[in-house]
């Protein structure tokens, strides 16, 4: 289950994180919709959408922050350097403060 911590946005759809390693930028991840066969990603630098996996796309990319002492971690695009933000219950933006949608 992917939701925010402040109970805004929330799926039931399952969830993959495929961590994928680069050399020089560390360990990365993709998220994977398994219900939808698509992956997180950005549309014009601040829409989060659904889309078709495409191999090294850095708009497809994420950085996992470390859990908080209640599971939730923030999500960092990539490509972009902002947060993974709920704006309300069926939409997901890219802010440049910390990111409202997590993992528990």
């Amino acid at each position: 289950m992917l939701l925010n911590k402040e109970g805004l946005w929330m799926s039931d759809d399952e969830w993959n994180f495929k961590t994928i390693r680069f050399i020089y930028q560390g360990e990365l991840i993709c998220i994977e919709n398994i219900n939808k066969t698509k992956v997180l990603g950005t549309k014009n630098n601040s829409k989060v959408i659904l889309k078709n996996f495409e191999e090294n796309k850095p708009e497809q990319l994420w950085k996992k922050g470390e859990p908080n002492a209640e599971g939730y971690f923030t999500l960092e695009n990539y490509k972009v350097s902002k947060f993974m933000t709920a704006t309300s219950s069926t939409s997901l933006e890219l802010k440049g403060n910390m990111n409202k949608v997590d993992n528990a």
